[in-house]
């Protein structure tokens, strides 16, 4: 299950309350990293390598034992 509009419009964080998630009217069935790349999308400046960084996400995932299938969601692989 994603959110499908994950940006920082739709979170609300404190350092006093639980961190809240708004507006699911995009949620559904989907790959996690999905939501991963929205908020990278919304929040880089415009002509930033996104690709670099998702890879460095990807591997802060692996090197904590998450196991990723490179290419599985890039570029609407995801199947």
């Amino acid at each position: 299950l994603i959110h499908g509009d994950s940006k920082s419009l739709n979170a609300f964080l404190s350092s006093s309350l639980p961190s809240l998630l708004i507006d699911f009217a995009s949620a559904g069935p989907g790959h996690g990293m999905s939501d991963v790349s929205m908020t990278l999308v919304h929040a880089l400046k415009p002509g930033y390598e996104e690709e670099d960084l998702i890879d460095y996400y990807i591997e802060v995932l692996e090197g904590e034992g998450v196991e990723y299938r490179k290419g599985e969601s890039r570029r609407g692989n995801v199947t």
